[in-house]
């Protein structure tokens, strides 16, 4: 494979290999073609591609429960990085794609772009002032552990977090990726049944359906859904609902489930009531996914102990 660039020319650090912000460099050259490449693919190529040796191009972690090479996880790390910088995109899952702002940087930077430039655009500054502003209103309430409902409020507040960065991964993704998600997050309620089906409808082809959800192997009972990927501000109207109904009335459906990313207006939620559509928002869409665990994984659990009185009787 072509040399990319020597990695002594890079920031290096423990291990003497490079640095997550060290590795933009390398990224960037790779992804210059402006071609959609996996995250995969983007990590064996940058590492293979840096002439690294052959001992620190398989090292892992001290942990010897860690698995994931350190070269590997720092490349991770830069292309995550960049894209919520939005230097990098992401048109489809573990996909990624050099932006316009990354062919200038990288043109007007070169070697040295590091974790300073990534982090002064505006996307990467927005995405820190989300968080912040969660943080502060998590400081209203009490967060010491002496009790339970605090142990609750810290976990709530930490899902918060976890739930805004649902919410701009999806919109990062393309509207066919949001349309299967919302597929699979309504199976996993149990809404599929225990022998039904589900699927997302062709898109030349959906008459203003995106899925579909049989509850049972004949279809007997089903639900029709549509799910409109739109930016955090936009709000769904009474037109769009009307329209909805009126793809289920094609349907002759009495169950229609409209999802969306944004906000409905209190016209669309009054026309909806009055249909019997169900109208989920961005919010809790993102909390449903946490609850079903779409899109998400446990990262911690821990078991609280209380005195069983009666053992002691």
């Amino acid at each position: 494979m072509t040399l990319l660039v020597d990695y002594h020319k890079l920031k290096l650090g423990k291990y003497d290999i490079p640095t997550w912000d060290g590795l933009c460099y390398p990224i960037l050259l790779y992804l210059r073609d402006e071609q959609v490449h996996s995250g995969l693919e983007i990590k064996h190529a940058v590492a293979d591609g840096i002439g690294l040796a052959n001992n620190l191009r398989h090292l892992t972690y001290d942990n010897s429960k860690q698995t994931t090479k350190v070269i590997e996880d720092r490349i991770g790390w830069a292309y995550s990085e960049m894209f919520l910088a939005g230097i990098l995109k992401r048109p489809e899952r573990s996909h990624y794609q050099i932006t316009s702002l990354g062919l200038r940087l990288l043109n007007q930077y070169k070697i040295k772009i590091d974790r300073y430039i990534v982090h002064q655009q505006p996307a990467y500054r927005q995405h820190n002032q989300e968080l912040l502003a969660q943080k502060q209103s998590a400081q209203h309430h009490n967060t010491s552990i002496d009790n339970i409902a605090d142990i609750n409020q810290m976990v709530q507040e930490l899902n918060k977090q976890v739930a805004s960065e649902l919410l701009n991964l999806i919109l990062s993704n393309d509207p066919s990726f949001f349309e299967g998600l919302v597929v699979e997050l309504l199976s996993k309620m149990g809404y599929k049944g225990k022998n039904g089906s589900s699927y997302v409808t062709p898109a030349s082809n959906d008459a203003g359906i995106d899925g579909v959800i049989n509850q049972d192997p004949l279809g007997t009972r089903t639900i029709y859904l549509q799910a409109k990927r739109y930016a955090k501000d936009n709000t769904v109207g009474r037109p769009e609902i009307q329209r909805f109904h009126g793809a289920l009335d094609e349907k002759s459906a009495d169950k229609g489930v409209f999802i969306t990313t944004s906000d409905f207006s209190q016209g669309a939620q009054n026309t909806a009531a009055k249909l019997g559509i169900i109208l989920v928002n961005g919010r809790m869409l993102t909390d449903l996914m946490i609850k079903y665990a779409v899109g998400v994984r446990v990262k911690n659990q821990f078991v609280i102990y209380d005195i069983d009185q009666d053992y002691f009787e």
